[in-house]
C-alpha cells in the first residue's frame, strides 16, 4: 500500500503504474494526478515567473541562490512555509511579489508560534533536520521537472490500474491551482479502480499535520475497505 503527497505521491503513482504487482493499493492525499503539462514544465513555469514571482521558476533560474539561502535561514524558511500552505494561510500571497525576490522574501510573515496543530518543539524537529540536510535535495526534484515529464510521456501508461482512495481537503491551494478545473470529476481518467473519495473539512495542503485525527480515520476506513 502507497501513499504520499505532491512529489511524494507522484513516485508512489509511477510505482503503481510500472509495477502494479508490487502494489496492493494507492492512497493519494491532495494531489490527485500529474500536474497537467502539455509541454515542458519549465517553459510554462518560467512564463508564469515573469509576470510575478514563481517558486517555480525560482527554483529554477536560481538553484544555487536558493539553496544558499534556505539554508541559511531554516527556521524562518519553513515555518512561513508550513504557515502559508496551511488553512489558514493564502499561497496566492507569494504571486504579489515581483520577479527577482527570493522565495523568502514573497513569503508574508506568519504568526507566532504556536499554532492550534504546530508547536515550537515540533518545529525544532524539522529546523535541526533541514539545518543538517539542507534543502538541495527537494530543490533538485524542481530541476528534474522536465526529465520526469519526458519520462511520464514516453512511458505511454499513464493510467494506475490499482484499488484507488483520494483523500483531500476543501482549500488545498494545489488542488485548486494546478490540476485544471473540477480534478476530482477526472479522477477516473486517470486511476482505473477509484474505490473511494473522502473530503476533510478545514485545514490546507499540510492536511495530515493539520487534522491528524480526522485523517488517521479516513486512512484506517481505506484500509478496512482494501481488506475487505
Amino acid at each position: 500500500m502507497f501513499s504520499g503527497l505532491d512529489f511524494g505521491q507522484f513516485i508512489a503513482y509511477d510505482v503503481a503504474i510500472e509495477h502494479p504487482d508490487r502494489v496492493r493499493g494507492l492512497i493519494g492525499l491532495q494531489n490527485p494526478f500529474y500536474a497537467a503539462y502539455d509541454r515542458l514544465p519549465s517553459e510554462v513555469e518560467r512564463e508564469r515567473g515573469r509576470e510575478h514571482f514563481n517558486h517555480m521558476s525560482y527554483y529554477l533560474d536560481n538553484p544555487i541562490t536558493a539553496r544558499d539561502d534556505m539554508d541559511a535561514h531554516p527556521r524562518e524558511i519553513l515555518t512561513k512555509i508550513f504557515h502559508i500552505l496551511s488553512g489558514d494561510g493564502d499561497f496566492m500571497q507569494v504571486w504579489q511579489s515581483p520577479p527577482g525576490a527570493t522565495y523568502r522574501q514573497a513569503l508574508p510573515d506568519p504568526p507566532a508560534l504556536p499554532w492550534p496543530w504546530l508547536t515550537e518543539w515540533e518545529l525544532e524537529t524539522y529546523v535541526s533536520d533541514y539545518a543538517r540536510s539542507g534543502f538541495g535535495g527537494g530543490i533538485n526534484w524542481y530541476l528534474a521537472g522536465d526529465t520526469n515529464w519526458r519520462y511520464r510521456r514516453d512511458r505511454g501508461e499513464s493510467v494506475t490500474r490499482v484499488p484507488f482512495y483520494f483523500l483531500c481537503s476543501a482549500g488545498d491551494v494545489d488542488l485548486l491551482n494546478w490540476h485544471g478545473d473540477d480534478p476530482i470529476d477526472k479522477l477516473k481518467e486517470h486511476h482505473e479502480d477509484v474505490r473511494a473519495v473522502r473530503t476533510v473539512e478545514g485545514g490546507g495542503h499540510l492536511l495530515a499535520m493539520e487534522n491528524p485525527d480526522a485523517v488517521n480515520e479516513v486512512l484506517i476506513e481505506f484500509l478496512r475497505d482494501l481488506a475487505g
